[in-house]
């Protein structure tokens, strides 16, 4: 892999996934919900960066959608309670639109 922007995606996504280990041990071993929506939160700002990268100008494409789209049903499949729902209104009206 040459590409840098690839090299950071690669690093990013291996910090997600500790980031995952880390809220799945604090799921099943820890009541301290405050370290885990710490780690969520790192996550979520983390794989915002991963979206951004792919999305660019240099590497936006169909197959770059399809690798989001497989990162976001990898390490977004078991929501935590809280966020369950969208809360803003707008983002509620596209959440309907595309549920089916």
């Amino acid at each position: 892999m040459k590409n840098p922007r690839l090299l950071k995606i690669y690093d990013l996504v291996k910090d997600v996934q500790q980031l995952d280990e880390l809220i799945t041990l604090h799921k099943t071993h820890s009541a301290d919900s405050f370290m885990l929506s710490q780690y969520q939160a790192r996550k979520d700002k983390l794989f915002a960066q991963i979206i951004q990268l792919f999305a660019g100008p240099v590497l936006a494409s169909s197959s770059s959608y399809l690798v989001i789209q497989q990162l976001i049903a990898r390490f977004y499949k078991d929501p935590l309670p809280t966020q369950t729902s969208i809360n803003d209104e707008d983002l509620r009206e596209l959440e309907q639109l595309i549920t089916p």
